[in-house]
């Protein structure tokens, strides 16, 4: 299991975090294609991808391969489940915290494949991730000062292919103060994925609230479109069957199906 920590840094800091580690993992899972190695019972797989997950106030980045990972204090929170395909962030600033802001952000990466149909069958189908976003601005202030806050979400594919989400709260301003309105979005993100029976193909999830207030925003991966007895597996450990919810898989039956 590969696990480091830093500081806090700021939410875009996410993205750019150990850039070199991250094109070192891509470039070799291009090389050598996503087996199941067993790690350890955490379900750690470093040849599925870095992930990281972030809570601005005192945890920092912590970034792994597990197949799950999570950060928590008092006003952040950041989770991922790779195996579940469930991903969620929200943040809060602290009472009287002056012009603290607050963030927390998930990005994380994993490789599928569609099995249960003649390997190399032409296939088109859809990966979604359903998303919850929720904003609340800070209470009215006087003019100048910070209030707003945002989250958004962006389902990847492959290096370009990809769908996403964002919402800010509305600020609306008097003469003396501005104040926050509260906004949310439901929404599915949904990307289009042309691929070969057994053919890997591989999708990044990146989740992120931040600034004054609260935000939160959450994410769950289905995928719609394929044919009867079609199901996907990842790297980590997903699994859909066609038109059921996703659940976990043993590694004995995992390491099968990737044989």
């Amino acid at each position: 299991m590969e696990e480091t920590r830093s500081t806090p840094t700021p939410v875009r800091g996410v993205a750019m975090m150990m850039p070199s580690l991250r094109y070192a993992l891509t470039l070799f899972t291009m090389i050598v294609p996503p087996t199941l190695a067993l790690v350890n019972e955490a379900l750690a797989n470093p040849l599925c991808g870095l992930n990281s997950v972030f809570c601005y106030y005192s945890v920092g980045t912590i970034a792994s391969t597990d197949s799950s990972k999570s950060c928590s204090e008092l006003y952040s929170n950041a989770s991922y489940d790779l195996i579940r395909g469930a991903f969620a962030v929200g943040f809060q600033t602290p009472p009287g915290g002056g012009a603290t802001q607050g963030a927390a952000a998930v990005a994380a990466v994993d490789h599928y494949r569609v099995a249960g149909v003649s390997p190399g069958a032409p296939l088109v189908f859809s990966a979604e991730l359903d998303v919850s976003l929720r904003a609340y601005g800070q209470d009215c202030q006087s003019i100048g000062n910070a209030i707003a806050s945002s989250a958004s979400a962006t389902l990847r594919e492959g290096d370009s292919n990809q769908s996403s989400a964002s919402i800010t709260t509305p600020v609306i301003c008097s003469t003396r103060s501005c104040c926050a309105q509260a906004t949310y979005l439901n929404k599915t993100l949904r990307v289009a994925v042309t691929r070969l029976a057994g053919e890997l193909f591989t999708l990044r999830f990146d989740l992120a609230s931040s600034g004054r207030g609260s935000g939160q925003g959450s994410g769950q991966l289905h995928f719609s479109g394929l044919p009867s007895g079609a199901f996907v597996v990842s790297c980590q450990g997903y699994r859909q069957d066609f038109a059921t919810a996703a659940k976990g898989r043993s590694w004995g039956g995992l390491k099968l199906l990737y044989r």
